[in-house]
């Protein structure tokens, strides 16, 4: 009797001490994955190689342009823009804005529309008489770890407006599928005074309620399909 005692609780025990490892390594087993499904990207992968050319169609780049009164926003098109792409990754990329497409999309009255329009593209703004092309140059590109809005790319790069070329700088979400490229900005500000652009500026000292923001917002959207 004492014998079998003996044995149902060594049994007992044993069964305990293997039920308590199995229990340990499916958590460990169960972490180790939760920790793998974390830290993968859900970014699409690519191994596309070469030149991809901007889709003026489907392209844009927003813009808003804010006073002590108010604001007005618009659109730029882009006349052309290539992307260099080597293995999945953007090596640079060059691209021309086409500064008489410059339009409206607050103001109702046309009349209205077209005296802003007007303005901005007289001397006092982008005198694009003189000035008919903007043009951004990609001089660097960091990688980012994706976060929620998908951002995954910091651009550096030259931006000349009215012959004078200055660099800025911008967050986006890039992803390559296939022979097509999207690229997409957060809102971004400019200055625009950087340009010579100092009609009604801050900086001019003018009548507080005639000023107009230094600051330019800008969204670019830009499609691009590969050569």
């Amino acid at each position: 009797m004492k014998i079998s005692k003996m044995f149902i609780f060594i049994l007992a025990i044993g069964l305990v001490s293997a039920s308590c490892k199995n229990n340990t390594k499916k958590a460990e087993t169960k972490a180790a994955t939760k920790t793998e499904t974390t830290t993968k990207s859900t970014a699409p992968t690519s191994n596309a190689t070469g030149k991809f050319s901007v889709d003026t169609q489907n392209s844009s780049i927003l813009w808003t342009g804010k006073k002590v009164l108010g604001s007005h926003n618009g659109t730029i098109k882009l006349s052309k823009g290539v992307i260099s792409v080597e293995n999945g990754k953007i090596k640079g990329g060059a691209f021309e804005l086409d500064m008489n497409s410059i339009a409206n999309t607050d103001i109702t009255d046309p009349s209205d529309k077209a005296d802003l329009v007007g303005h901005l593209k007289s001397p006092d703004f982008f005198d694009t008489a003189n000035h008919p092309h903007a043009y951004f140059t990609i001089t660097k590109i960091e990688e980012l770890e994706q976060n929620l809005q998908n951002i995954n790319h910091k651009f550096y790069g030259d931006l000349e407006i009215k012959g004078i070329k200055k660099p800025i700088e911008f967050t986006a979400s890039m992803v390559i599928l296939g022979d097509k490229i999207s690229l997409v900005t957060p809102s971004f500000n400019i200055n625009r005074t950087n340009w010579g652009v100092n009609f009604h500026s801050g900086i001019l000292g003018t009548v507080k309620d005639k000023i107009i923001d230094d600051n330019i917002t800008l969204v670019m959207d830009i499609k691009a399909n590969k050569q």
